[in-house]
């Protein structure tokens, strides 16, 4: 799995170990902290805020800059997921075919550190970018 692309069911708790790096070496998380928000838009308002003082990311490993991101059914359930209509073939020809789709968030991790703000995920050229949260409708609504 890549740790950019996250998934997960609306309504589920679920947690994500994760490896902070800067430039390709772990950063050190000792006196940090941390700021997980997912939006709908890259730059638009967050719809997902997590923080280390709330201790919904945890610091596994200081030195090695291990944490683990925990985001609560609390937090999506009230989300909306888009649904498709499909008019592919299937039986019965006649009628439409509703197939659930996803809710793509553009997620980042703040780490501030004495005043100094820096963006997780990065590309391999120290670049930050947006990973990618795709939240899936369950079987009932």
């Amino acid at each position: 799995m890549s740790l950019e692309i996250l998934r997960m069911y609306r309504g589920d708790d679920r947690t994500w170990a994760m490896t902070l790096t800067a430039d390709g070496a772990p950063i050190d998380l000792t006196t940090a902290t941390l700021a997980f928000s997912a939006a709908a838009t890259p730059g638009g308002e967050a719809v997902i805020e997590l923080t280390s003082a709330d201790g919904e990311i945890v610091v596994t490993g200081a030195l090695a800059g291990e944490i683990t991101v925990t985001i609560a059914a609390a937090d999506t359930s009230a989300l909306e997921i888009p649904y498709v209509w499909s008019s592919s073939w299937y039986w019965p020809r006649s009628l439409p075919r509703r197939r659930a789709n996803y809710l793509r968030l553009y997620w980042d991790v703040q780490v501030t550190d004495a005043g100094d703000r820096r963006t997780w995920p990065e590309d391999a050229g120290g670049r930050p970018r947006l990973g990618h949260l795709l939240i899936y409708a369950d079987a009932a609504a």
